[in-house]
C-alpha cells in the first residue's frame, strides 16, 4: 500500500532534533526556516528544497511567522524494487546545490511534489492514482540519483561503476563493524584490495582517509546514544568502537565542533524520538490554512506536468507471448514520420528478433537467450509518454542486469531542419549526437519482480534489456 511508501505533510511548526530511516524532502512554500543537519546549519527560503538522508540527525526552526512547507518522506526500502539500490544513495540537495542542470531538475521535482499533493488531496485513492503517485516518486528519486547523489556530485564526468560498487561495499562494511576493533587490513581484505588502494579510493570518494572516516562513522553512530540513552560518555565511547574516551572526544569535536557532553547538554531537551506515520492522505499541522497551502503548492506545477497519465506495461519474462500479440513480421504505425525518428527506428529494428510480441502500437518485446528486450517509441511530435514497466516472474535466487537506453530529446529547431531535408546546415558533431543513445546499467538480485519508469518526448525511442547472469 502507498501509505507504507510515502507520507506527505503540510507543516508550519518547528521540529526538534530527531532522526528516522526515511528520505525526507522539504519544499518551503512561504517564509524561511533553518535546518540543522548533522550539526551544520542551512538557511532555506521560499521556493527552495532541502533533502535529508536516512538517519541524518536534524531539526527545523522557523525564521519567520509565515513559515509553511511541504514535507515528503519516502521509504527507500519500498522503492528499491523500482530503482535498484536506491536505498544506498546519499542525496545532497540543498539551496547550496544550484547549478543550471540542478535548477532544471529542482523545478521538475517541485512540480512532481505539487502533483503528488494534489492527487493525495483528492481523497479518492484508487489504483490509477496510486500508480501516478509512485511514478512521480520514482522520477524524483531518479533525479536525485542522477544529479544529486554524493558520488555524482564529487565525480561527475569521471565515473567508474566497478569502483563505485567497491566503495559502497567498503562504506557498508565500516558502518556494520564500526563498533568493534576494525583494522584497515580487515576492510581491505573484505573487498580484495591492498591497504594502500583502499585508503586512496576512500580518500577520493569521501575526502577522508580510513582512520578519519572510521572516526567520523563512530562519532555519527554515537549521536543516537547521546540523545536517546542515559549512558555515560565513557560507555558510549567503548560501545561505538573507540579504544578510549579521549579518542571519542577528539573525533567528535573534529566532526561536530563540540565535545559529546556539550552536544548532549545542548540538544537533549529538544530531542524527539521520531515515530513513523502512515497515511494515504496529507497530514496538516494545526493552524495550517489549507486553501492557501494548496494555492502555493499549485504554483510549482509545470505546464507539461498536467498530463498525469502513465501506461503500465506488464512483462512476464517466463511467458512473453501472454503479454501481447505475437507477430511474425513487424507492423509499424503510420505515425512514424520524422526523419530523425525514422533513422533511429531503422537502426534499432535491426536488433529485433522475430517472432516478437506487440504490447500496443508503440511497444514491442522479444527474447534472446537469457535476455528480454523491448523497443518503446513515442511517435507523436508533441506528446509526452510516461511508462511504468513491470518485469514479473524473475527467479528470486538469480542475478539480473539491466540496460536502459534512450535517444536524446531533439529541440524543435533541429527537428525542423532534419525533417525538411536541410540537415547539412548542422555541425557534424550535432548530427552525430542526434543519433547517440544514452545508457544506464544496473544489477538486481533476489527479486521476484522489478519496476522501471520511462519518460519519452515526441519522436523519441527507448530500448530496455533485462538479462539473467
Amino acid at each position: 500500500m502507498i501509505e507504507k511508501m510515502i507520507t506527505v505533510s503540510i507543516k508550519n511548526a518547528a521540529q526538534p532534533i530527531h532522526w528516522h530511516d526515511l528520505l525526507e524532502i522539504n519544499l518551503v512554500l512561504s517564509g524561511e526556516m533553518e535546518v540543522v543537519r548533522n550539526n551544520r546549519s542551512f538557511h532555506v527560503g521560499a521556493g527552495e528544497l532541502m533533502v535529508l538522508n536516512r538517519d541524518d540527525v536534524h531539526s527545523v526552526s522557523s525564521e519567520s511567522e509565515d513559515l509553511l512547507y511541504v514535507q515528503m518522506q519516502l521509504n527507500l526500502q519500498e522503492f528499491n524494487q523500482y530503482i535498484p539500490d536506491i536505498w544506498t544513495v546519499l542525496v545532497y540537495c540543498s539551496p547550496e546545490d544550484d547549478d543550471a542542470v540542478q535548477r532544471n531538475l529542482k523545478a521538475e521535482i517541485k512540480s512532481h511534489i505539487s502533483n503528488i499533493a494534489e492527487l493525495m488531496n483528492e481523497q479518492n485513492s484508487n489504483v490509477d492514482v496510486e500508480k501516478m503517485i509512485i511514478y512521480y516518486c520514482i522520477d524524483i528519486l531518479s533525479s536525485f540519483k542522477m544529479a544529486f547523489g554524493a558520488f555524482e556530485r564529487m565525480h561527475a564526468g569521471s565515473r567508474n561503476k566497478e569502483q563505485d560498487d567497491r566503495v559502497w561495499k567498503i562504506i557498508d562494511y565500516i558502518y556494520d563493524h564500526c563498533n568493534q576493533k576494525l583494522p584497515l587490513s580487515e576492510v581491505a581484505g573484505h573487498v580484495y584490495v591492498s591497504d594502500d588502494y583502499l585508503t586512496k579510493i576512500l580518500k577520493k570518494y569521501t575526502g577522508r582517509g580510513f582512520e578519519e572516516f572510521l572516526g567520523f562513522v563512530r562519532a555519527e553512530t554515537s549521536i543516537r546514544l547521546l540523545l536517546n540513552t542515559d549512558k555515560s560518555i565513557s560507555d558510549i565511547a567503548y560501545e561505538c568502537g573507540f579504544s578510549a574516551p579521549k579518542y571519542y572526544n577528539a573525533a567528535f569535536e573534529k566532526h561536530y565542533g563540540c565535545r559529546p557532553a556539550d552536544y548532549r547538554k545542548t540538544n537533549r531537551e529538544n530531542f524527539r524520538l521520531e515515530k513513523k506515520q502512515e497515511a494515504a492522505t496529507i497530514i496538516l499541522d494545526e493552524g495550517v490554512d489549507e486553501a492557501r497551502a494548496y494555492e502555493l503548492i499549485g504554483r510549482y506545477t509545470l505546464d507539461w506536468a498536467t498530463d498525469r497519465s502513465a501506461e503500465e506495461i506488464e512483462v512476464d519474462i517466463s511467458d512473453l507471448e501472454s503479454c501481447g500479440e505475437r507477430m511474425t513480421r513487424l507492423r509499424l504505425p503510420q505515425s512514424f514520420k520524422g526523419e530523425i525518428l525514422n533513422y533511429n527506428m531503422q537502426r534499432e529494428l535491426s536488433d529485433v528478433q522475430l517472432p516478437c510480441v506487440s504490447m500496443g502500437g508503440e511497444v514491442i518485446a522479444w527474447q534472446e537467450r537469457d535476455a528480454t528486450k523491448m523497443l518503446i517509441v513515442s511517435a507523436g511530435k508533441s506528446n509526452r509518454k510516461n511508462y511504468i514497466i513491470r518485469f514479473s516472474n524473475l527467479q528470486s535466487a538469480e542475478t539480473y542486469i539491466y540496460c536502459r537506453a534512450k535517444t536524446p530529446e531533439i529541440p524543435p529547431s533541429i527537428r525542423k531542419l532534419a525533417n525538411n531535408g536541410d540537415i547539412a546546415r548542422l555541425n557534424r558533431d550535432i548530427i552525430d549526437n542526434m543519433y547517440n543513445m544514452t545508457y544506464e546499467y544496473g544489477e538486481v538480485t533476489g527479486k521476484e519482480q522489478i519496476y522501471m519508469n520511462l519518460e519519452l518526448e515526441g519522436e523519441q525511442l527507448a530500448k530496455v534489456i533485462l538479462q539473467r547472469v
